[in-house]
């Protein structure tokens, strides 16, 4: 075998590979008196047919086999030999393979980069500070009133926070009209968002139906609000939505009703109600707190490490191999296929473009987090392997039984054994950096831009 190696870029290498035509050859007779051995042809008996005989039948065939093996196996021995560590399958191009003549070939690959990864102590990363205060347990005891608050029918104008019923008539009726313009957001709230889809459902329907939407809640868009702000029950609107082309529409809506929250008082049947059998309020703050803190301590610990892997990136650049973002955008589509209920062959026509700078960080990162952890001598140990695990497992009924299931199980114990590395990495890093301590809200922390929405809704 003959061989020389090029550079095509940065990451690029072209193997062409020259295989002399007597190997070839060896291989093929080799092959085929195996073959004479137990093929059967008519007119002779299992494994006496002459070598000729079982060439003319099957020479095509048995030469193609071992072009493609031959490909294979001195692809690998280069890589060997010129220690190449390839990102993905090689593309084999500029194929010559005749009987008779060396075989000779491309083949053409993208290697992984390689690299120093910063040391990190000229980073400065922002840790986020909080603690749950006397005041957000009382806000949480309102949140969890109003979470199980009846509504109730009122003849008064409608204001902030009622629950207004609306019957948007049929979708192509006379009072449908685009005006345009940039629509409005759905914001950040999860109800606000499921009401205002369910608003836009309401109008495109081609036939009458009817939607609920809490006035001013987060995530329903503020042209919404205001334009229902102040109606009675019986009332017909005209309101501003977001047209599915991005522009805006108005339409006219009946409000078939208007209803506020009537929240539960603070009773023995109410704290029952709240899995509370003793303690009264004291033990609903109780559990609420222990709640808000552990969520609030999850929360801290993701935005930190979030933090430290984008100043990680930040400080570190190199070239990625173009296959292994191909590679992320299919998974990144097979996401969002399973994400908003889509068949696999109608995601797969999802323009690239939609993913590419999502799929270019999370492969650079892999390389980057790789790469620091091998220079610090990181790796996944027993303790922090139980230690990751414990985290998974802690809110788990029975958490023994879920960590049994991840230790007995390849895939999974991998994916912890990688989050065992992450934590240790995120530490080493906050080690070496410069760490600036940022109080914060608990709502800051764990309901990022709800009250700013609220306030705008009012």
């Amino acid at each position: 075998m003959d061989f020389s190696v090029e550079t095509a870029g940065p990451l690029g290498r072209k193997l062409r590979i020259r295989v002399a035509a007597a190997d070839v050859r060896g291989q093929v007779d080799k092959r085929l008196r195996q073959l004479c051995k137990s093929v059967r042809l008519d007119g002779f008996r299992p494994g006496k047919a002459p070598l000729r005989i079982v060439e003319q039948r099957f020479g095509k065939k048995v030469f193609s086999e071992v072009a493609s093996d031959l490909m294979q196996s001195n692809y690998t021995e280069v890589l060997q030999k010129e220690l190449l560590k390839p990102a993905g399958y090689p593309r084999f191009e500029e194929v010559r393979a005749e009987p008779g003549r060396d075989l000779e070939f491309t083949a053409s690959i993208e290697v992984y980069p390689e690299f120093e990864a910063a040391a990190m102590d000229g980073a400065v990363i922002e840790k986020p500070v909080a603690a749950v205060t006397e005041a957000d347990v009382d806000n949480m005891v309102e949140r969890v009133r109003k979470n199980r608050a009846d509504w109730q029918a009122v003849s008064r104008p409608a204001r902030a926070g009622d629950r207004l019923t609306l019957d948007f008539g049929r979708a192509g009726d006379d009072t449908d009209e685009d005006v345009g313009g940039g629509g409005e957001g759905a914001g950040g709230g999860e109800s606000g968002r499921h009401a205002a889809d369910d608003a836009r459902q309401g109008a495109a329907s081609d036939r009458p139906q009817e939607v609920t939407v809490e006035l001013g809640a987060p995530g329903v868009p503020p042209a919404f609000n205001e334009d229902l702000a102040g109606v009675c029950a019986g009332e017909t609107r005209r309101v501003r939505m977001a047209g599915g082309d991005g522009g805006e529409t108005q339409r006219d809506v009946t409000v078939r009703a208007v209803a506020e929250p009537v929240v539960p008082a603070l009773d023995d049947a109410f704290f029952s109600a709240c899995g509370v059998e003793s303690g009264g309020l004291d033990g609903l703050r109780a559990m609420l707190r222990e709640g808000m803190e552990n969520e609030l301590r999850a929360r801290l610990a993701q935005l930190l490490k979030q933090r430290v892997m984008a100043a990680l990136l930040e400080h570190n650049r190199f070239e990625v191999p173009a296959v292994m973002v191909e590679h992320e955008i299919g998974t990144l589509r097979k996401e969002a296929a399973s994400r908003f209920r889509m068949a696999e062959e109608d995601a797969a026509n999802l323009p690239a473009d939609l993913f590419r700078d999502e799929a270019l960080r999370r492969v650079r990162l892999g390389l980057l987090l790789h790469r620091y952890a091998e220079q610090h001598d990181i790796r996944a140990d027993r303790a922090s392997f139980e230690a990751r695990l414990d985290k998974l497992a802690a809110s788990y009924e029975d958490p023994e039984s879920v960590k049994n299931h991840y230790r007995a199980n390849e895939r999974m114990r991998r994916a912890v054994e990688a989050l065992a590395v992450e934590d240790q990495v995120v530490a080493r890093v906050l080690e070496t950096a410069q760490v600036d301590e940022k109080p914060r809200s608990f709502d800051e922390i764990v309901h990022p831009g709800q009250e700013k929405t609220a306030d705008a809704a009012q």
